[in-house]
């Protein structure tokens, strides 16, 4: 879809950041693919979609897609978390969608211990990050332990 819509996607992933998350991999899949069909659906043409991938609060994870698109307006940051609510008004909708990505991607990631949070202002694009606790975080070591 990105190279559709000729979007660039860069791609961080700190040396720092945990080698593995215990965590559903349908889910973390969703959560992941919600995003960033999200970012680039609201990216314009010739746009970017960064990704990044670090370590927090004691080598939690912090996962982060921004994108350079309209940005939503103050005023509806708190509107976009409700199931069916949209950032376009229905008569003017730019975008497809029935506006349950944002309230799904959350569930999704409060049911792994995680936080989602919007950064965003009109006409400034938009980065959504999502916080992983440390609990969640697993080392090589800890994965091969558990495999065998």
């Amino acid at each position: 879809v990105a190279k559709l819509k000729d979007v660039g996607i860069t791609l961080d992933i700190s040396s720092q950041t945990p080698e593995a998350l215990y965590a559903d991999n349908v889910q973390l899949t969703e959560i992941i693919m919600q995003l960033l069909d999200n970012a680039i659906a609201f990216s314009p043409s010739g746009g970017t979609v960064a990704v990044h991938l670090s370590a927090h609060d004691a080598d939690g994870l912090l996962f982060k897609i921004a994108d350079d698109g309209p940005g939503i307006p103050q005023a509806r940051l708190d509107h976009v978390m409700n199931a069916f609510s949209q950032v376009d008004e229905e008569l003017s909708r730019t975008h497809e969608g029935i506006g349950l990505g944002l309230p799904i991607t959350k569930a999704l990631a409060e049911l792994h211990g995680g936080r989602l949070n919007i950064v965003s202002s009109e006409g400034q694009g938009t980065v959504v990050e999502i916080r992983f606790p440390a609990s969640r975080s697993r080392t090589r070591a800890d994965t091969q332990n558990t495999a065998q």
